[in-house]
């Protein structure tokens, strides 16, 4: 009888021991498994902020003060474990994404989240609190192949962020003399093997008063296209036609400012929007856009000197993820080679 009374407490000692490692283990498991839903939250933020903070920093105007706060904002919109998601500015870093590795050199195209969240443990045995960090990375890639839509190219002053050049509408003039420019980062693209400007109108749409008769043929970032300062003046008119329309246009590796001629390298691509169309006088003299003129000798008499005839553009951002955006970012091969061209995708690289 004895010896069962011993039986029994020990296998009471060791149920109470069982039981103890069971509720340790379950308490365990029940921390562990909340703390990886509330990762899936922090995950959910870092990923939001990062892309909120790239799109603010590809649109026009946009800059790393106005990237991290966007950042912040979207992640204010979200909770982590019942909380709002405060993430510090310090936790928000803005750089470069390129060659699959981010660095905070410039120019800036992408947005780094590194948001840090502790939470309380429901049943503490080891720890009172838990902290987890998650990672998330957006960037900015502008399309490296594409098909333009008109025979205009822009200068690699164009830019989506601050810098040496802003982004107002550009004056594109129809002239033919060689020695006359519109002052602005702008010139026509000179497409085929006619290297004149009678071949232009061949390549702009009807709906712009062109023949519309040849495609302009698919390009890449890397190949070269020939440019000129003047393009056919009866074409002027025909351009009110395509007045807020938008098209997929080139950007050249060219000096900022100044006329744009002969071949140039296409280190990216962007999007135009003509606004305005100017067929008689008065126009603007090209040493001062904002001065008005009806003839060379308004500018100081220098042949060329004021532009009457000429088309304004205006460079705009434009999301190659939406689907209304599909026509205008035809073509494929997303690349960093000009991230501030203004039309590209906004995604997730890491």
């Amino acid at each position: 009888m004895k010896d069962r009374t011993n039986q029994r407490g020990q296998q009471l000692a060791y149920f109470g021991i069982f039981a103890l490692v069971l509720f340790a283990l379950a308490a365990l498991a029940i921390d562990a498994g909340r703390l990886f839903f509330v990762a899936r939250e922090a995950q959910t933020v870092a990923d939001a902020a990062a892309l909120a903070g790239v799109v603010a920093l590809a649109r026009p105007g946009g800059d790393d003060a106005l990237a991290v706060l966007a950042a912040q904002g979207v992640a204010l919109q979200n909770s982590v474990d019942n909380t709002l998601a405060t993430v510090i500015a310090a936790d928000i870093v803005v750089g470069r994404w390129s060659g699959g590795a981010f660095t905070t050199v410039t120019p800036h195209n992408a947005v780094k989240t590194t948001p840090g969240f502790t939470i309380n443990n429901i049943f503490a045995l080891w720890s009172p609190t838990s902290h987890t960090r998650r990672e998330a990375i957006a960037a900015f890639e502008t399309i490296g192949q594409g098909a333009p839509g008109i025979p205009i190219v822009l200068g690699s002053c164009f830019t989506c962020d601050p810098g040496s050049c802003s982004n107002a509408p550009i004056n594109l003039a129809f002239t033919t003399s060689s020695t006359t420019n519109s002052g602005d980062n702008a010139a026509w693209a000179v497409y085929g093997t006619n290297n004149g400007t009678g071949g232009i109108d061949s390549y702009v749409p009807t709906a712009c008063g062109g023949t519309g008769t040849n495609a302009i043929p698919t390009k890449t970032v890397g190949s070269s296209v020939n440019t000129t300062n003047g393009g056919p003046t009866p074409l002027c008119v025909g351009f009110s036609g395509c007045i807020n329309q938008t098209y997929l246009v080139p950007v050249v590796q060219t000096a900022c400012g100044g006329p744009i001629g002969g071949p140039n390298t296409i280190i990216g691509f962007a999007s135009i929007t003509i606004l305005k169309v100017n067929c008689n006088p008065p126009g603007f003299c090209v040493a001062n856009n904002a001065q008005v003129c009806s003839n060379d000798n308004d500018c100081g008499g220098t042949k060329g000197s004021c532009i009457q005839k000429y088309i304004q553009v205006q460079p705009t951002f434009i999301d190659c993820n939406l689907p209304q955006n599909a026509t205008v970012c035809q073509g494929g091969g997303f690349s960093d080679s000009c991230p501030d061209c203004g039309t590209g995708k906004v995604r997730l690289v890491e």
